[in-house]
């Protein structure tokens, strides 16, 4: 069946069963959504155009300001693996089966698959002109959504729907390619070499590119872990006491060793290798 099976009629007596929050609300307490929570099909019609203006946004964020969004890593493992992976994995994984509807029904609604997929192709590329290495080890990481099937099914859309230029459709199938490639690797060596105790997180369980210690706690993690939990609360996770990432200490000599240990390894790092 298709979407408006499911979409085009409200609940008996014009009733919705959603619950409607405050911010929804007039101050006279007037549900402002109601004709959409109750026409389920206009309901679906705001997703859809919300998502398209935040992806479009993401793209212009994407184009113009790609550096510092690949040098603030964090940043970077966010909208790679929560965003641009599991786009592709909600379009050409399991859940594809469950998208069911027509063309005529998709426009309806304001969902446009061509558009979508050329702006997370897009996306990728304006990253990796900054640091592809960076940007394929972070996928890399990324073990529940990325998937080389899907980006094969990418480069094939973009090709039969001529959604891009034949340089740039190039140039995303070779990084799928290499991307692909590193994976293996990376996941291969992985699973052989025994990365010692000392060299990982005590926040994330991996091997640490940059390791510092809180102050308090005296626990040692990778920087980027670190500061992305001191932003998210300003304390120290371990001792719960008041933290500043200028706090922080580094331990250049370990630092110094688990790069040497990568390098003897061939283990990818954030960031790249120091010895590189």
């Amino acid at each position: 069946g298709g979407a408006s099976s499911s979409s085009s009629g409200g609940a008996p007596g014009g009733q919705h069963d959603e619950q409607v929050n405050e911010d929804d609300q007039t101050d006279g307490g007037e549900d402002v959504y109601r004709r959409s929570r109750m026409n389920y099909k206009e309901h679906a019609k705001k997703y859809f155009g919300l998502a398209a203006r935040t992806w479009k946004t993401l793209w212009l964020l994407c184009k113009h300001c790609a550096k510092p969004i690949v040098q603030g890593r964090t940043l970077l493992d966010q909208l790679l693996h929560t965003s641009l992976d599991a786009q592709l994995y909600f379009l050409w994984g399991p859940q594809r089966n469950q998208m069911k509807a027509t063309p005529q029904e998709r426009d309806e609604l304001g969902f446009n698959p061509k558009e979508l997929i050329k702006n997370v192709t897009e996306i990728y590329l304006f990253l990796t002109r900054v640091n592809r290495d960076e940007v394929c080890r972070s996928i890399a990481k990324d073990e529940r959504y990325y998937n080389p099937t899907f980006f094969d099914k990418a480069c094939r859309f973009l090709s039969k729907n001529n959604l891009l230029s034949e340089k740039d459709v190039a140039e995303f199938e070779q990084f799928s390619k290499d991307l692909s490639l590193l994976v293996q690797q990376q996941r291969s060596v992985a699973q052989e070499v025994d990365v010692p105790e000392e060299f990982k997180c005590e926040m994330m369980d991996d091997i640490m590119s940059d390791p510092v210690q809180f102050p308090q706690s005296k626990k040692i993690v990778d920087r980027w872990a670190a500061v992305r939990q001191i932003m998210g609360s300003d304390r120290d996770p371990y001792a719960n006491t008041p933290v500043k990432v200028e706090d922080l200490i580094a331990l250049p000599e370990l630092k110094e060793k688990i790069h040497r240990f990568a390098k003897d390894n061939n283990i990818g790092l954030e960031g790249g290798n120091m010895f590189d």
